[in-house]
């Protein structure tokens, strides 16, 4: 599972984050990759603390993601015992700064030894919310993905997204810069067959330019 804090347009500092295993995530809105990136320079860390029902193991996780040349994004991820993963994004398509905001990007990301999984995803931006759309193949499993965020108000705003397939989710969260430097995004996830559980994580995320 790979989950993270949104980033909006590269002006702001994006978070990503890990989920259960050691994945390593470019910037994501839950747990599916989307077009955004972090611009040049610019570093996001985070941790998550995840969970699933009737489990009272959790499962604690690291991710490093930063910015090259606005084009890019190179980023690890460790679950801090023997797991450690790799990702790289590369942007096709960001629209002018007049038009209507749209954007694809390509990547690969929880590379691992021989596995790599991987993902195309396009954004539009409409007037009040963003709809992100594409393919990932994650674990060797093809799935197409949907996804939308808005902004619940000034500092809060709310995230959804779909995964297909028996192995897909459907998944909800809240994030929000609760301090300055500081963003926290609380999800759940609904999975799609009864035979697999309930998840839940929590992730913390910092930032900054160098």
């Amino acid at each position: 599972m790979c989950l993270a804090q949104q980033a909006h347009e590269g002006e702001q500092l994006a978070a990503a984050a890990v989920g259960t295993v050691a994945h390593a995530c470019p910037t994501s809105l839950i747990t599916i990759p989307i077009a955004d990136f972090l611009a040049h320079r610019e570093v996001s860390i985070s941790h998550t603390i995840a969970g699933q029902d009737h489990d009272r193991q959790y499962w604690h996780s690291m991710v490093a993601t930063a910015g090259v040349y606005d084009r890019f994004e190179l980023g690890v991820g460790t679950d801090y015992d023997r797991v450690n993963t790799w990702s790289a994004k590369l942007n096709l398509w960001e629209s002018p700064s007049w038009s209507k905001n749209t954007a694809f990007s390509v990547g690969v990301y929880n590379v691992y030894g021989d596995k790599v999984d991987l993902y195309a995803m396009g954004r539009v931006d409409l007037d009040n919310f963003r709809v992100h759309a594409g393919y990932q193949r994650l674990d060797y499993v093809s799935s197409l993905v949907v996804g939308v965020d808005f902004a619940l108000c000034e500092n809060y705003d709310f995230q959804a997204e779909h995964i297909t397939g028996k192995e897909g989710y459907s998944w909800f969260a809240v994030s929000g810069q609760v301090v300055d430097g500081l963003a926290i995004q609380v999800a759940v996830g609904r999975p799609n067959y009864a035979s697999n559980r309930i998840q839940h994580f929590i992730c913390f995320t910092g930032g900054f330019r160098f």
